[in-house]
């Protein structure tokens, strides 16, 4: 492997191979900043901290996308055509047996006249 394990020596990241831009910034977020008050990283994250302070939307936003991860889009339902399956899982007690004395499409008789 020609990239070197070590992300911050610069000299032996081959820019082919997957990962190299990422190590290059964290290495470069992890140097000290210009000013010599932490490194970059913490000096963008108070910058960012800062701003979400002030009322900034975007920055409270970025944040809590960070803190929580961002939230997976739901896919759009399909209401294509569906098999529903129905199984009875709970079978009757063998000394009870269901009544076939009337047919379950057969209406109870009525004293009202029909409307």
């Amino acid at each position: 492997m020609s990239v070197n394990e070590n992300p911050g020596d610069d000299q032996d990241i081959d820019p082919g191979q997957p990962g190299t831009m990422r190590r290059q910034l964290i290495a470069m977020l992890n140097e000290p900043a210009a000013d010599g008050s932490g490194s970059r990283l913490q000096k963008i994250l108070d910058a960012l901290i800062g701003k979400a302070e002030e009322g900034d939307l975007a920055a409270t936003r970025e944040i809590f996308d960070r803190y929580d991860g961002k939230t997976q889009a739901i896919p759009a339902a399909d209401d294509g055509d569906r098999e529903v399956t129905f199984k009875w899982l709970d079978p009757l007690p063998s000394n009870i047996a269901p009544d076939r004395s009337s047919p379950a499409s057969t209406p109870a008789p009525s004293d009202s006249p029909a409307s």
